[in-house]
């Protein structure tokens, strides 16, 4: 029995309709359809082969079958089960991140024991195929602008493949003698990259695929090929996250801090010198350096650099403790900081380090860049260290050494006009070489404008150098923008808002549909969302000259215009895509991918917030997290 027999098998015994498992699944129902008809397989598909799984239980549970079904199961596999303690272990790695509460788990591990045995006699088939390829060549081919067309002439095969690769269709064994050929072209085209001034995403890429300074270039990227991609989980669960955080930020509340004064004291007492000795003697530097600038009654500003290991931090609790509440008491005090930070070399470690600081960086007071070339410079055992402090016009810790030499070196703490000066233009072309995390909208600016005037500007680069468009939306409810003019007036008309503002709200909404309508007409658009006729959801209204929003009721005729609409873009434009979700992961956030270049996250409910994500490699991650609901 072929997987489409299987599906076909459980959809008919248990009267499932499409509708009911791409609803239940969170997959488009033509997707289930060509599964159906054996047009699509999930044979490497592990997100779609769970979410399948677990939309069965789910109907079933919907329609009080799920004891006919766990009766079922339990059947088949009396019948089916190859007991193989390797089986086993597939299918557990395969559920791990999809259980379902309390004993669902066990059937879902079953039913994807049985799905499992429909795509091949060998309950191991899947591991005869290379994981997450189309996920690892589409990759590749992006940073490295390679053309379908470019690698179907160089592996002597149809172009078509390669598509049909890069979106998951089919994929390669790990015994396909084009394996061979495919490893040597991505060697070759990484070696003569790394001869020439590359973006930061292309040299990230190559330093996590070219890890082992043992093996040779072939050997660590059929070792990445080969490899499950475990870090692409992790960094969807770093910028979940983050995402989460945001979501729910309560906005800048000053905190109540708690000084532990004795401790405080006792490094203060401390003489006052210029040059303090070790990791110890760094620790009373900074106390000495904060204290100051607390007890100031001035406004200062901070600039903080260091690559050092943060053990000379961690590794004392109580100055740990003592840091944070003095940088929480300098916040509170409206003082300025501009801080670098060297958030690590790979997307898990960027992200953590975002996620790690985000509480600091959502202050409105604070900057926060990173610099990709020291962060780049790790990976390569860069052996020099440097740690910067300025308080600017009042005083200053700096070091230089060698790596592993941090505890024998000296810092020293300068108070001298001459001396700050030229460490304040050191610290400036260190912010030269940097780059924003992120950007926090001032609240008197309107974000809904600040996102059209962004997207002008990419657009005309795109137009420039002859790229296409693409446009990633995940929303909380259906966008007022994907509704027909006349509904949008009949929905407003009802708010009781003054005709002036219904006039601008329409103004507004117009615009958004042509920047809406040009990303559809010359590029790629994908909407992610609870976009179904089963989940309705309220759109959220912006409101003129301000970022206060209005969550607007919808009669059940007005949201069925509004998902007609909807899906008939989709009808229309074959590189618009609509992908239905049963669950809305974050309530208040609008997400907005323009190009490949720019994130928006605008959160909706007050405390208002747009923030804009540029950073490079930052990008590529989000970007990640998207696409892995498409």
């Amino acid at each position: 029995m072929v997987f489409s027999d299987w599906l076909n098998y459980f959809q008919n015994k248990f009267e499932i309709k499409n509708v009911e498992l791409a609803h239940f699944s969170g997959l488009h129902p033509s997707t289930i359809s060509r599964y159906r008809r054996g047009v699509k397989s999930p044979l490497t598909d592990r997100n779609h082969l769970n979410r399948i799984v677990a939309g069965i239980i789910q109907v079933a549970t919907e329609n009080n079958k799920l004891s006919d079904l766990r009766n079922f199961v339990n059947d088949q596999l009396k019948v089916k089960l190859v007991t193989s303690s390797s089986g086993s272990a597939c299918c557990d790695q395969l559920s791990e991140l999809y259980l379902l509460p309390g004993d669902y788990s066990i059937l879902h591990h079953d039913l994807l024991r049985l799905a499992q045995l429909s795509l091949g006699e060998d309950p191991d088939l899947m591991h005869d195929y290379l994981p997450d390829f189309d996920q690892k060549i589409d990759c590749f081919m992006q940073l490295f602008s390679v053309s379908n067309a470019r690698l179907a002439n160089i592996l002597n095969l149809d172009h078509s493949l390669i598509s049909r690769w890069r979106s998951g269709i089919r994929t390669l064994k790990k015994d396909n003698p084009t394996l061979e050929t495919l490893v040597a072209y991505i060697a070759d085209t990484l070696t003569k990259a790394q001869k020439t001034d590359l973006p930061n995403a292309q040299q990230h890429f190559i330093q996590c695929i070219i890890s082992d300074a043992s093996l040779t270039v072939e050997q660590n990227i059929l070792n990445w090929l080969q490899s499950s991609q475990q870090d692409f989980q992790i960094v969807r669960k770093n910028v979940e996250n983050i995402l989460e955080m945001i979501n729910a930020w309560p906005g800048n509340k000053p905190q109540a801090v708690q000084l532990d004064h004795g401790y405080l004291q006792l490094l203060s007492d401390k003489k006052k010198q210029e040059n303090y000795r070790g990791i110890k003697g760094l620790r009373e530097a900074v106390i000495r350096f904060f204290t100051d600038i607390i007890l100031s009654e001035e406004k200062r500003t901070l600039q903080l650099f260091s690559n050092q290991e943060m053990q000379w931090m961690a590794e004392d609790q109580r100055f740990l403790q003592t840091w944070q509440i003095c940088m929480q008491t300098i916040i509170n005090q409206g003082h300025q900081i501009e801080i670098i930070h060297n958030l690590g070399r790979s997307l898990e470690e960027l992200t953590l380090g975002i996620e790690k600081w985000l509480p600091l960086h959502m202050n409105k007071n604070v900057t926060a860049y990173t610099c990709d070339r020291i962060n780049l410079s790790e990976k390569n055992q860069n052996p020099l260290v440097k740690t910067l402090f300025i308080d600017v016009g009042n005083a200053a810790i700096n070091a230089e050494m060698v790596k592993g030499t941090e505890d024998q070196s000296d810092y020293h703490y300068y108070t001298s006009s001459n001396r700050l000066k030229e460490l304040g233009e050191q610290f400036e072309q260190l912010k030269q070489m940097s780059e924003p995390i992120m950007v926090f909208y001032p609240e008197n600016t309107v974000f809904s404008t600040e996102i059209l005037k962004e997207s002008q500007i990419i657009n005309q680069d795109q137009e420039e150098n002859a790229l296409t468009n693409e446009l990633i939306l995940l929303f909380p409810a259906l966008p007022l923008c994907f509704f027909p003019q006349d509904i949008v007036k009949e929905i407003l008309a009802a708010t009781g808002l003054s005709s002036s503002t219904i006039k601008k709200i329409i103004e507004e909404n117009k615009k958004l549909v042509r920047m809406l309508e040009d990303y559809i007409e010359t590029g790629k658009t994908t909407v992610i969302g609870p976009f179904t006729d089963q989940l309705k959801t309220n759109p959220v209204v912006l409101l003129p000259d301000t970022n206060d929003t209005l969550e607007v009721e919808l009669s059940e005729e007005q949201y069925r215009a509004g998902m007609e609409s909807l899906y008939s873009y989709q009808e229309n434009y074959p590189n618009f895509q609509i992908r239905p979700l049963v669950k809305v992961p974050f309530n208040n956030l609008h997400i907005i991918s323009l190009n490949h270049k720019t994130i928006f996250l605008l959160k909706t409910k007050t405390p208002h917030l747009l923030i804009k994500f540029q950073h490079e490699i930052s990008v590529i991650c989000f970007n990640r997290y998207l696409e892995s609901f498409i």
